[in-house]
Order: structure tokens, then sequence, then C-alpha cells
């Protein structure tokens, strides 16, 4: 008993001085290779990483040609479609200037072209124009043969190459005039004198 009491306890630089000399000299060998290791994996890796990546950048997509690129074969197309289609009516170019200028339509004139253009939209283009009596009011004019203001105001708008123009009736001599594109009416002027094409009272 009095033996031990005289024994010293470890002190903390002598039990890490016990720890290290107890560690196996292999694992320190071992610890050593594993980092060796795993470098050589890591810089494996990022080479590969870097060889994938240029070959990300550096490679072309092979494209195909695309079905909708293929020339198709051109489409006949009826100009005397529009006869079978209701009429409709553009504004864009009617004139507000003399001399035929809507400017000088009354209100009374309005509501009869309004009216008219109504009973138009429930026929057909042929049914307006080319009726099976011979009698009829609505026609398409070669433009040589409107009056000469009528013909320097189509040049003055731009449109002096135009060929035809159609003329619709209105009421009694009163005449309203447009472009017809399609089934499209461009309206052009108000005749209510009939003076665009002048004919025998």
């Amino acid at each position: 008993m009095a033996g031990r009491g005289n024994e010293r306890a470890p002190t903390h630089h002598a039990v890490r001085a016990h720890r290290r000399q107890s560690v196996p000299v292999s694992d320190g060998a071992t610890r050593c290779e594993a980092r060796a290791v795993f470098s050589a994996l890591d810089r494996k890796n990022h080479a590969s990483y870097t060889r994938s990546e240029d070959a990300i950048v550096t490679k072309k997509p092979h494209l195909r040609e695309s079905p909708l690129t293929k020339k198709e074969p051109g489409r006949t197309i009826d100009p005397d479609a529009y006869r079978h289609q209701r009429p409709s009516w553009r504004v864009g170019l009617l004139e507000l200037v003399d001399p035929f200028g809507w400017h000088e339509a009354s209100e009374e004139e309005l509501r009869s072209v309004h009216e008219r253009l109504r009973s138009f939209e429930t026929m057909t283009w042929g049914e307006i124009l080319f009726p099976p009596r011979t009698n009829h009011h609505n026609h398409l004019i070669p433009t040589q043969r409107i009056c000469p203001e009528a013909q320097g105001r189509l040049e003055a708008i731009g449109q002096a190459e135009t060929e035809l123009l159609a003329s619709l009736h209105v009421a009694r001599r009163e005449r309203l005039w447009g472009i017809l594109e399609g089934a499209v009416l461009h309206v052009l002027w108000w005749d209510p004198e009939h003076l665009i094409y002048p004919v025998d009272p």
C-alpha cells in the first residue's frame, strides 16, 4: 500500500507520448498511401472532366434536314373564287376630299349606303356582280373608262396600276366605288350623280 502511494499519476505529455508510441508504423504508412491514392484519383478525375468538357464545347451537332424545308408543289389559285364568297369592307382608302369624297354625303345618303351594304352582306359577289338578269346596276369597270378626274385621284393615292374598279348601285343614280381585292372591297368614292362613269340618262 505504501509503495502505491508513492506512484505518481502520468502527466498529459506522458500520455501523448505513449499514444504516439502505441500507433503501429504500418498504420502511418497506410494513411500516407491512402492520401497518395486519393490525390492520384483526383488528378485523374479532373483530367477526365476537362477532356469531356472540351468535347462538349468542340463537338458540333449533326442537323438533319427538316421536313418543313422541303419544297411543296405550287398551289393553283382560282381567280374566280371570290364569286362564291360574301363581301366584306375596308375603309383605309376611303376619300374625304373633292371631287368624289364622302365628306359630301348627307345623313340620309349615308343611311341608304348603310342599308345597301347590309343587304349585300347576305349575298355572294357572284350574286352581286353577275346576276342571271342582264339589267343590273353593279359592275366591274376598267379604270381606263372612268373620267379623268377619277383617274387622277387613283394616281394621287398610289393606285394608278389598278385595272378594275367595282361600282355598286345604292339608289337612283348614286354609286359607291371601290377596289375589289379577293372578297374584300376597299371603299374609295361616293358618286351621287354617276359622274365617274358617265352614261346616257
